[in-house]
């Protein structure tokens, strides 16, 4: 077992491939990509899109997703977007705009585009959808404002929620009528409700082990375009 562990972390290959930043009037945007799997193959994989609070440092691929066996047999795109700045999180065509970049210059598969985020990461994630809910295969924001009122807009998008029962931010009511009214829609949704008592707030996403795998699941139907 040690050996076939050790081998493991040597296959491992986590590249920095670009970083760069867009100064805007109300907080400095920077992006990170990186890849991260055994090895890169000729065909297309997916693009992960990390969205941290503003508050936070920049999430690291290992402090958020699964297993290191699953992040190894599963080789995807990283990328970490986060404004630094007090006024505001980055506007949803300046997230938007770079992630198409991204997309069109790297072997990124269209169809597996997936939004992972936290505090108003995850606001960010609500905005992405809202506006363009068939650009993502699957989405899975924690902590966030939620929208209750415009699933109809987005129920056709998998999801899975998190969401801290004691959070000061959001209420955790908000998370539940959202995600309720999700259900009433026939959406695709899963919902994890925890406590938690780490200054790491994405802590309960690193430990759900299945979250990797579920979005490995998901893949965004073809030919389909936003209203």
């Amino acid at each position: 077992m040690y050996r076939r562990r050790a081998l493991l972390a040597l296959l491992l290959l986590v590249c920095g491939i670009a970083s760069g930043e867009e100064a805007g009037p109300r907080a400095t945007v920077r992006h990170r990509l990186s890849f991260l799997g055994v090895t890169r193959s000729q065909e297309a994989v997916p693009l992960l899109v990390l969205l941290g609070d503003r508050a936070d440092t920049p999430p690291t691929v290992a402090g958020v997703l699964g297993s290191e066996r699953m992040r190894a047999y599963h080789p995807l795109y990283v990328l970490a977007i986060q404004a630094e700045g007090i006024a505001e999180q980055p506007t949803v065509r300046t997230v938007r705009s770079t992630i198409e970049r991204v997309r069109d210059a790297y072997d990124v598969d269209p169809a597996r585009v997936y939004l992972v985020g936290e505090g108003s990461g995850a606001d960010l994630i609500w905005r992405l959808l809202e506006s363009f809910p068939l650009d993502y295969a699957a989405a899975v924001p924690a902590n966030g404002q939620g929208a209750p009122r415009l699933v109809e807009r987005f129920a056709e998008v998998p999801m899975w929620i998190f969401h801290d029962a004691d959070d000061e931010r959001v209420p955790v009511d908000v998370a539940r009528a959202t995600v309720g009214a999700l259900w009433a829609a026939g959406a695709d949704v899963r919902y994890t409700e925890y406590r938690d008592q780490e200054t790491d707030r994405w802590a309960a996403l690193r430990r759900e082990d299945r979250l990797l795998f579920w979005l490995f699941m998901q893949r965004r139907e073809q030919g389909r375009v936003n209203r």
